[in-house]
């Protein structure tokens, strides 16, 4: 087993994300926003390292923006492969949409005033659309 830290390490504590391969499966572990700090902004990209053909699937470990954050960068860069997730974790962007709407609205108000708030462009529209293709298991 090898696993990579594409997120969170090196003095970071937002953006959580792991790929972890096997002789089975790659998969990665979250896909979180990078937040709070200055130049955090020009860390929320697609993950880098694999591609979205080499990941078979994503595993959530719950639905915080700081772990499900770039999910909508990844399926920008054509990941269509299965998200595994408690019900609760599936369920949870959904019922926060109005508040993650908010946050993307003041995030754009922040990026048209010049200032770097730690948020790329490109994660407007949360990542409840990307959690439409999340599997739920009960753990």
């Amino acid at each position: 087993m090898k696993i990579t830290v594409l997120g969170a390490g090196g003095g970071e504590v937002t953006g959580s994300c792991y790929f972890v391969e096997t002789q089975q499966a790659k998969v990665l572990v979250d896909c979180g926003l990078f937040q709070g700090t200055e130049g955090a902004g020009g860390l929320n990209r697609p993950p880098v390292g694999p591609s979205s053909s080499q990941i078979d699937a994503v595993v959530l470990t719950h639905a915080h923006l700081d772990h499900v954050g770039r999910l909508p960068l990844l399926a920008q860069t054509g990941f269509t492969g299965p998200i595994f997730a408690t019900p609760a974790t599936k369920a949870a962007p959904t019922a926060a949409g109005q508040p993650a709407q908010e946050q993307a609205r003041d995030i754009q108000d922040w990026q048209n005033s010049g200032q770097n708030m730690g948020v790329s462009q490109g994660t407007n529209g949360a990542p409840a659309q990307s959690m439409n293709q999340a599997n739920p298991y009960a753990h």
